[in-house]
């Protein structure tokens, strides 16, 4: 029976979630090579990319909760990974890896983008992997974040309050394949820290439990099948 039970685990899938925007190319990239390492690795996965339309500003927080609500209900995932389109892990990095309820894997702590060190010490972004189970313990991310920033140093602080152990693998590096947002609207990133600050103090914010109970999204969305193990999501804001 516990063998029975452990293969059943281990056929679970390895979940991703990638938010994105007119980013066609670098969607190819990615999910080539997420194909080749799954394969390497033996182990099952399913992809789906959170596509923003046109319209708002870019709302991250969303996307991941979004794709999190789809792809959660339609597969049996072990972990999932909440993944920037940019960043490709190098060996021995892995995904695979089996995590315990509140373990938080972060596989971005050393990006060819920051010189392959955290940009500042807890830096919490890029790619961070944990069971669905504690993600949606904490409500996912924050949705009133638009625009680039603070929206996963929020989630950050969540996470920690429920006592997530943050692991960082000492060895394996992620290549960025561009150098990061380098054109960021200063009034957008002090709008989001005011934000950012705002939670913190009241310990109110919308997550994902909010774009199941509110009509956040409109006539959001087509899905669309793009491989055997990939999905596209489009989302429109509408609040």
């Amino acid at each position: 029976l516990q063998i029975k039970k452990r293969w059943e685990f281990n056929r679970k899938k390895v979940c991703f979630i990638v938010p994105v925007r007119n980013r066609d190319l670098q969607e190819d990239v990615f999910a080539t090579f997420l194909r080749g390492k799954m394969v390497t690795e033996g182990a099952d996965y399913a992809l789906v990319f959170s596509r923003q339309t046109e319209g708002r500003k870019f709302n991250r927080g969303l996307l991941l909760n979004v794709g999190f609500q789809f792809i959660n209900e339609k597969f049996n995932c072990r972990s999932v990974y909440f993944h920037d389109v940019d960043m490709l892990v190098e060996s021995p990095l892995s995904y695979g890896t089996l995590l315990g309820k509140r373990v938080v894997r972060h596989l971005a702590s050393r990006a060819s983008q920051f010189n392959y060190s955290q940009p500042y010490n807890d830096y919490l972004s890029g790619i961070v992997g944990m069971r669905p189970d504690f993600f949606s313990l904490v409500d996912g991310f924050s949705i009133d974040f638009w625009g680039w920033g603070a929206e996963d140093d929020e989630f950050r602080d969540r996470i920690i309050r429920q006592g997530a152990y943050i692991e960082r693998p000492r060895e394996g590096r992620v290549l960025s394949l561009t150098d990061g947002h380098t054109t960021r609207d200063k009034s957008e990133k002090i709008r989001n820290r005011a934000k950012y600050a705002e939670i913190h103090y009241t310990q109110k914010f919308r997550g994902l439990f909010a774009i199941r109970t509110m009509s956040v999204l409109g006539n959001q969305s087509e899905v669309m099948q793009l491989g055997k193990n990939i999905w596209a999501i489009e989302v429109t804001p509408k609040y």
